[in-house]
């Protein structure tokens, strides 16, 4: 008979901070989360082969937890917030920190980044103090609710069950609505 991953009643991810088994950890995590897995390449966290994908969203295994990548609409972001904000953290932020604190970002129809227009001075002047670093393309502007949409771009999730709810959500963007139902 298979060892059995998690006991019954364990929600948190394990460590698997240089366990050479984590492949099949990651497995039967992204499975119980009906998370579509995906080959790719190991960023030294932990040693592994495979992630998961779902939709634009990428879900790479960090040591006790999982790292996600991908654009949540601000409105879903507060209703995952309010449901799960201690285990699905915004932009992997600890103490349960609201996206609209922290984490949700302006961006325009074509990804680029808006940002407060009293910030060009201090971004410009970064971006010269560091001419070999890329950036990634800027806009400024008074009013970014005018120019573009907000999002929430990455999440560290602490739980199986946190992994679990913000698959869901994730595949409640695939109707076309954010407004997540109840």
């Amino acid at each position: 008979m298979p060892r059995q991953l998690y006991t019954y009643g364990t929600q948190d991810c394990r460590n698997l901070a240089g366990r050479t088994y984590a492949d099949t950890v990651i497995r039967s995590e992204l499975n119980r989360a009906s998370i579509p897995i995906v080959k790719c390449d190991s960023d030294g966290e932990v040693p592994s082969t495979i992630g998961g994908r779902l939709d634009d969203f990428a879900f790479v295994r960090g040591w006790s937890y999982w790292r996600v990548k991908g654009l949540m609409p601000y409105a879903m972001a507060r209703y995952i917030h309010r449901r799960r904000g201690s285990e699905v953290r915004t932009s992997g932020f600890a103490g349960g920190i609201h996206p609209g604190e922290h984490g949700a970002r302006w961006l325009t129809d074509d990804g680029v980044e808006i940002w407060p227009a009293d910030q060009e001075a201090e971004h410009l002047a970064f971006v010269e103090r560091h001419p070999t670093w890329s950036h990634d393309p800027a806009v400024f502007t008074d009013s970014p609710w005018l120019s573009g949409r907000r999002f929430v771009t990455s999440y560290h999730v602490d739980t199986i069950e946190g992994l679990r709810f913000l698959a869901k959500m994730i595949r409640r963007l695939r109707g076309g609505g954010c407004r997540p139902v109840t």
